[in-house]
């Protein structure tokens, strides 16, 4: 590892934070950016022999190449945090403790699903990510594929610990890339800690991601529940959803 991170280090250095760490790039630029002309002339990056092209262009601009900082550092095995607070960009350790995400630390204790459906969890998906509604590829997430009917059975269940060592759940919860559902469906999700509602989000095909951030409050466990509200439709094949970069920050 120690390897891997010397290699990174040096594949790093000119490289520009991606907008996949703390939003978009132009929202930044208006607090004292600067039009600057760059050049999309980037066929490839290769790693380890093997081509892997960000979803966000590299570019170059005066004869120094532009990646997202996550994804090199991510392909490179390390951890990337972004500090808002601070304004201060983690990479590999950390000062804090790092946070927990869904596939690394904390698994699933409990799951019911739809006939039909589809739940699952993922921490660094390398092969197949998936893109937000917004296009930024994501590696970490928690995928529900419903069908076309709305109604309590239509429904899946999915729960983790938490035993008390966690402060905040983060995530945010959104469409999927290219969904095609009627506008009149809402895409829910409610969140109970150690069985009491704690929040609900609800999203329709136009919605862009929402943002999560959920007090733990000492709960033991936190559990989802995904559904489909409004009057639905049977000729729909399926309805895709998921909390996107999910994760916990420790006490």
């Amino acid at each position: 590892m120690e390897k891997g991170f010397d290699t990174m280090k040096q594949a790093i250095i000119g490289f520009v934070l991606g907008a996949s760490i703390f939003g978009t790039a132009a929202a930044y630029a208006a607090g004292g950016g600067k039009n600057i002309e760059v050049f999309y002339n980037i066929n490839d990056i290769k790693i380890d022999k093997v081509s892997n092209m960000p979803h966000q262009d590299p570019f170059i601009y005066m004869s120094t190449a532009y990646v997202p900082l996550r994804f090199v550092s991510e392909e490179l095995g390390a951890e990337v945090r972004w500090d808002g607070e601070n304004r201060v960009i983690h990479i590999g350790e950390m000062e804090n403790p790092s946070p927990a995400y869904f596939g690394r630390e904390v698994d699933s204790i409990n799951r019911e699903v739809a006939e039909g459906g589809e739940l699952r969890y993922v921490f660094n998906e390398r092969h197949v990510p998936i893109n937000d509604s917004t296009g930024e590829m994501q590696r970490h997430f928690l995928l529900s594929t419903l069908g076309g009917a709305s109604g309590e059975t239509n429904s899946h269940f999915i729960e983790f610990p938490l035993g008390d060592n966690y402060e905040y759940f983060h995530a945010s919860f959104g469409n999927l890339e290219n969904h095609s559902n009627p506008m009149n469906t809402q895409k829910v999700v409610e969140i109970y800690l150690d069985d009491h509602k704690a929040a609900e989000y609800s999203i329709t095909a136009e919605d862009d991601p929402e943002t999560i951030k959920l007090e733990l409050n000492g709960a033991e466990k936190i559990s989802f529940h995904f559904k489909l509200a409004g009057e639905g439709d049977q000729s729909a094949s399926s309805y895709e959803a998921a909390l996107f970069n999910p994760f916990f920050t420790r006490k």
